[in-house]
């Protein structure tokens, strides 16, 4: 991968430590979530299907399938890896070069190859290696940090969404986490992640809680949607009131009670901060939080709306 050629946030409360994993091992409780007064349950887990949709052709032609062949006996794990799917994009350099590529999505690693001439492989990017995906503002353009040296990609392209996509579930599929996401806000900063992630950033995408938001805001969140913050809190709908953890992020406000997700889009929210509170109004559905002083004036802050 990478430059090698082939061989080789935010002020928060966490989520709950390491122990309360969202993949536990045992199944799930069966009895009604607790109350207020109760602690969050130790059985952290996430309802629903782990197959993410990508637009992405994972059919290939005669000739494709020789070439992605020839690719799997040169660089694969042999025996054991299978190509899943091929898009095109183009690779950006730190001095501005644009070079048009094929990027072949294999069940162990993405092969950034040349356009006109497959086997040509530029970069293999181990899927268990990568442990932080960078996006510019727009999301037009991301970058595949890997552990390996030298070896981080940057790319861009009408197809940039679904690559990740495919990236997120075939490296689930190896290794049950997904990658976190982190934006690059400032003009230019991406570029000069190329091949030197800071550390504190680095030690952020592999800390225990990155890697559980990751695993809420990948599944049930949209492309580049990062997080500002988490707390758990009590929530309350219909008049009943429950232990959660409470995550702000750039597009929606989710809601985790027992494993079960709830995401309102803030594009369609009416968000009200009060002394005590945190309200949303979608429609007719509302839903409060009791969050502490601290964290009630980091969300007027951040989402700009008067406490």
């Amino acid at each position: 991968m990478g430059k090698t050629c082939c061989t080789g946030r935010s002020k928060s409360t966490h989520f709950p430590s390491t122990a309360d994993t969202l993949y536990p091992q045992s199944k799930p409780r069966k009895q009604s979530y607790l109350e207020e007064a109760a602690d969050p349950s130790p059985s952290w887990y996430l309802q629903g299907s782990n197959d993410l949709k990508y637009d992405l052709r994972g059919v290939f032609t005669v000739a494709e399938e020789a070439d992605i062949s020839l690719i799997l006996q040169r660089y694969g794990v042999v025996g054991r890896e299978t190509a899943r799917a091929i898009a095109d994009c183009y690779e950006l350099s730190v001095v501005g070069q644009r070079e048009a590529r094929k990027v072949v999505i294999s069940s162990e690693a993405a092969y950034f190859c040349t356009a006109e001439h497959l086997p040509n492989v530029k970069h293999r990017i181990v899927l268990r290696d990568i442990f932080l995906i960078s996006l510019s503002e727009n999301c037009a353009s991301a970058m595949l940090h890997s552990s390996a040296v030298l070896s981080d990609v940057w790319f861009t392209g009408s197809q940039t969404g679904d690559i990740l996509q495919a990236v997120q579930k075939l490296r689930y599929e190896l290794t049950s986490f997904y990658v976190p996401w982190d934006m690059a806000i400032q003009r230019g900063s991406l570029r000069y992640r190329l091949n030197h992630v800071q550390s504190s950033l680095r030690s952020f995408a592999e800390s225990e809680t990155a890697l559980q938001t990751a695993a809420v805001i990948v599944r049930f969140g949209t492309v580049g949607e990062h997080c500002y913050l988490t707390q758990t809190c009590v929530t309350e709908r219909d008049h009943r009131r429950r232990k959660c953890i409470f995550l702000l992020t750039n597009k929606a406000m989710y809601t985790l009670t027992a494993g079960k997700v709830e995401r309102l889009a803030l594009e369609v929210t009416t968000v009200k901060v009060g002394d005590t509170q945190v309200c949303a109004l979608v429609g007719e559905v509302e839903r409060r939080w009791t969050l502490p002083a601290s964290t009630q004036a980091e969300v007027s802050k951040l989402l700009k709306v008067d406490v």
